[in-house]
């Protein structure tokens, strides 16, 4: 035989043996790439299943918020009653100005019911509830308190005037029934 032949017998076993270990070594790749893609879909249907999830939950806090929130601006709201209606004189100026503080004392009893409920969340902020309460908050308590301490320092100022034709009763006072 001749030299060329023995070189090409060779080569060509060497191309067999080669092919083959190639051949498995594809059938392993198409098989990982093959689970690969089984994997990506249950991670794709996996996503989804979170995803429903995560927005449910938002929209399940959200739905929460929105509650608390008008129920932190009913307890305000009777908070505020309260001190107005507990310490009216505090309200009225000495030259008769009736200054009800509606900033500061919204801001405090917010405040102050934020700290009962323990309330410290990282999505919505206290600034974000104390804004939305106000938004929700039945501005009418600040009117009624006006008529309320503007009221009894008419009320105070008559007795001043003229003690003994005092009679501590209010034009409300006939109206209500």
């Amino acid at each position: 035989m001749k030299s060329s032949t023995l070189s090409n017998i060779t080569r060509a076993r060497s191309l067999i043996t080669e092919t083959t270990n190639l051949s498995a070594l594809l059938n392993e790749e198409k098989q990982a790439l093959k689970d690969t893609e089984q994997q990506l879909e249950q991670l794709a249907k996996k996503q989804i299943d979170v995803q429903n999830k995560v927005n449910h939950l938002d929209m399940s806090i959200g739905d929460n918020i929105l509650e608390l929130v008008s129920i932190m601006a009913k307890l305000v709201r009777d908070r505020l009653e309260n001190v107005y209606s507990s310490n009216p004189e505090r309200f009225v100026e000495e030259d008769g100005t009736i200054d009800l503080q509606q900033d500061d004392l919204f801001a405090q009893e917010t405040e102050e019911l934020l700290d009962l409920f323990e309330y410290h969340d990282q999505v919505y902020s206290r600034e974000y509830i104390r804004d939305y309460v106000w938004e929700k908050l039945d501005r009418s308590v600040f009117t009624v308190a006006e008529e309320t301490v503007r009221e009894m320092y008419q009320d105070s100022a008559a007795y001043r005037k003229n003690p003994l034709g005092y009679h501590g009763l209010s034009q409300r006072d006939f109206l209500a029934g």
